[in-house]
């Protein structure tokens, strides 16, 4: 007993150094606030605000991933298996984000269709063949064709 006090005593300094190291990665790391966002929201709503101010993506820019991630959420029913809508992004330095429905198989489906980074002119696209389900600021656009 006495060996462990004396030991204890000799490296207090190092004890107090780790300990205060220990404090200060808890509070750069927002372990309080990280612990509370996992708890109180979903994984859906975690995904696609982590994406909304990224540089690499975005909710409606870039790769497109927040939108594409919130139609896979809102339409699931409308997926099953390998069935996925075809992704067109006009913005030709992204590829195409098809990781996010989780299918290691699949075919695109021409039913649907998921147009990211336009605009209604666009001349190549004939927009009356198809009924618009989802639009967001005219930009990003979820698509069912007309039968």
């Amino acid at each position: 007993m006495f060996l462990k006090i004396n030991y204890l005593k000799s490296n207090m300094f190092y004890i107090i150094i780790i300990i205060f190291l220990f404090f200060i990665f808890i509070q750069k790391a927002n372990f309080f606030k990280n612990t509370y966002t996992i708890i109180t929201k979903s994984h859906n709503s975690r995904f696609i605000n982590s994406y909304e101010n990224k540089f690499f993506s975005g909710y409606c820019r870039k790769a497109s991933h927040g939108y594409i991630k919130d139609i896979a959420y809102k339409f699931k029913d409308i997926y099953f298996q390998s069935n996925v809508p075809k992704i067109i992004n006009y913005d030709k330095l992204r590829r195409l984000p098809y990781w996010i429905f989780l299918q290691a198989k699949f075919q695109p489906s021409d039913k649907y269709l998921i147009i990211l980074n336009s605009s209604t002119e666009i001349n190549n696209l004939q927009f009356y063949n198809y009924t618009t389900i989802n639009n967001y600021e005219n930009r990003c656009f979820f698509l069912v064709k007309n039968d």
